[in-house]
Parts: structure tokens; sequence; C-alpha cells
């Protein structure tokens, strides 16, 4: 589609409107792409990363199903060490695999 100055583009939103108005104009990364509050890996690199490791615990083997909140893309070297948010700095991690690992993390961040 094309752009304008602004860096924006023609998307036409998800609202139902009426069929004569034009497309609104919106930011190149829609608020359903941006990144959730809290959330450390947007949807979509969490997405290739499970789909890289076919739903599966890269540590203990555990398989999942899209969607069954079970696993996590977790950061190899994490954000706060300057890991970068790239697919090659992720791993699919179940939720018992996940979990010890970020309190390990934690308590060594905090110098303890």
């Amino acid at each position: 589609m094309p752009g304008n100055a602004e860096g924006t583009q023609e998307v036409r939103s998800n609202r139902l409107h009426h069929p004569h108005s034009r497309p609104h104009l919106l930011p190149k990364t829609p608020n359903h792409l941006a990144p959730i509050q809290g959330r450390n890996v947007p949807h979509r690199l969490q997405t290739a990363c499970f789909r890289r490791d076919q739903y599966t615990c890269q540590r203990c083997g555990h398989h999942g199903n899209p969607g069954d909140g079970t696993l996590h893309a977790d950061h190899t070297r994490n954000r706060a060490a300057g890991g970068p948010n790239h697919l090659d700095n992720l791993e699919t991690l179940c939720t018992e695999c996940h979990k010890p690992k970020t309190q390990r993390e934690a308590k060594a961040g905090k110098g303890l």
C-alpha cells in the first residue's frame, strides 16, 4: 500500500464503517501488532519461535499446543544483560522450566 511523508500507510481498520468512507490512516505498526504492556517478546516473534521449535520445550521436551499457555518464548541471553529481541536469541520453554530460569536470572541481577 502506498505510504505518505508522515510514515503512515493506508490500512483498513477492523471496525465496521460506512461503505463509502475512506480508509483510516494508521501508523505502520497497528495497535493489534504492537507489543502488549509487560510482554517482552512481540506476539509475531513469539509465534515464530514456537513454530521453529515445533511447540516443544527446549529443556525438558514438553510438547505444548498453540494457545494453551504452557509455553514461553524466553531470551537465551536476557534483555537486562543486553540480549537482543531477535529470533536467534529466543528459545521455547515450558512454564516449569521458564520459572526457575527467570528466578535465577533475577537473583543474579540483584547481586544475591
